[in-house]
């Protein structure tokens, strides 16, 4: 799938460990008819090692979640809110959108989780 805008930040988030459906409207049958997707989801991940400051920069900016740096991305969307949770890590909730399923980030060298594109 071909994004037509242009992504932000990447994070490498194996498993959807600390993903959580904040909300959704329902589910629909998946693409393939394999399983379902929820429809206007948005999704929080939680505890990022990232700088406040340029976190909060990137609302209304788009973010995909990666299973490795080698994957293409399960799951993103336009960041809608920033929060820094109690241990000072960055917590990002994002609307979920089918465009930002798929996306490859390149050049993701390094096995730091955090990718600003």
């Amino acid at each position: 799938m071909i994004i037509t805008r242009k992504v932000s930040l990447a994070l490498l988030c194996r498993d959807g460990f600390k993903l959580d459906l904040v909300r959704c409207d329902g589910w629909t049958p998946s693409e393939n008819n394999v399983g379902v997707v929820p429809v206007n989801a948005v999704f929080k991940t939680h505890a990022w090692k990232m700088n406040v400051d340029k976190a909060v920069t990137l609302v209304g900016k788009r973010v995909v979640l990666c299973q490795s740096t080698t994957d293409k991305s399960y799951v993103g969307g336009v960041i809608t809110g920033v929060e820094v949770e109690s241990d000072g890590r960055v917590g990002i909730t994002f609307q979920s959108t089918e465009d930002c399923v798929g996306y490859t980030v390149t050049d993701w060298i390094s096995q730091n989780p955090v990718k600003y594109l």
